[in-house]
């Protein structure tokens, strides 16, 4: 991971404090819909509260950074409370809620990583950010998936276009190969495009990595119809849950599905 340097050109340009004596350690909040996370957390984790009211969503604890923590070496993670490995995600959250996403999910880490990966996160912050902005950081329990679906689901609430790869939708060196189709009106999959997959994401020890997909897998459809039907009836669940239509990230183990991220749109 990069190391953070809070004046590298595009950092955070904010008045330097004086470093505490030890770790800095934010104050880490639980995800839950009863809570009515709002602003605070930024549009994407209220709607994942929301949306936890419609589906599996694993043990999720995040915190904001005001503008004077950006620059703050070392940040202690070990206090984040996610059952570990975890993700880690961030966004800069603007004072309306608004949110624009800081870098990529780093996945499968411990808690001490955890570290790393908020300096990380909050050395993406650009020095022009609006006033009153925030870097908010989720500290998700990491699920080893066997498969990732990503949904779109449309204004309309009765359509959904699905993708769906093999392991982690996270983007390495071999990039992502992914099936894809259409779900309208409750009816089978339309337009069902199979690729050949090669390669898949898969959680390796302190992190991921690329790895070769099975053979008998490469060109076999990640989900079935049936099961395609499934994931957008889920989806559009998720929709109704957050008041609108929303990209959305579920995780495939054996026979269980989670929500791993919701974006409003």
């Amino acid at each position: 991971m990069e190391e953070h340097r809070p004046d590298r050109p595009g950092g955070p340009q904010v008045p330097p404090r004086e470093a505490p004596a030890g770790p800095y350690a934010p104050r880490w909040a639980r995800l839950a819909a009863s809570r009515g996370q709002g602003a605070d957390a930024g549009r994407p984790l209220a709607a994942l509260a929301a949306a936890s009211r419609a589906a599996a969503v694993p043990v999720t604890r995040w915190t904001a950074l005001e503008p004077r923590d950006w620059t703050l070496p070392p940040l202690d993670g070990r206090r984040c409370g996610a059952p570990v490995p975890v993700s880690v995600r961030g966004w800069l959250v603007g004072p309306d809620g608004t949110a624009q996403r800081l870098g990529p999910t780093f996945n499968n880490l411990s808690r001490t990583t955890v570290e790393a990966a908020v300096a990380e996160l909050a050395g993406r912050v650009d020095r022009h950010a609006p006033a009153g902005s925030r870097c908010v950081v989720a500290a998700q329990r990491f699920v080893p998936a066997e498969a990732t679906v990503l949904a779109h689901t449309l204004p309309d609430a009765r359509t959904v276009r699905l993708r769906m790869c093999w392991g982690l939708a996270e983007p390495l060196g071999d990039g992502l190969h992914f099936d894809t189709c259409t779900v309208r009106d409750g009816q089978p999959p339309e337009d069902y495009r199979v690729t050949l997959k090669p390669t898949a994401t898969a959680a390796m020890p302190g992190g991921t990595g690329t790895v070769g997909v099975p053979p008998r897998l490469r060109g076999r459809p990640v989900l079935s119809p049936a099961a395609a039907l499934d994931c957008a009836r889920a989806a559009l669940d998720v929709a109704g849950a957050v008041g609108g239509p929303c990209d959305l990230v579920f995780s495939l183990t054996g026979p269980d599905r989670t929500l791993l991220d919701c974006r409003p749109l």
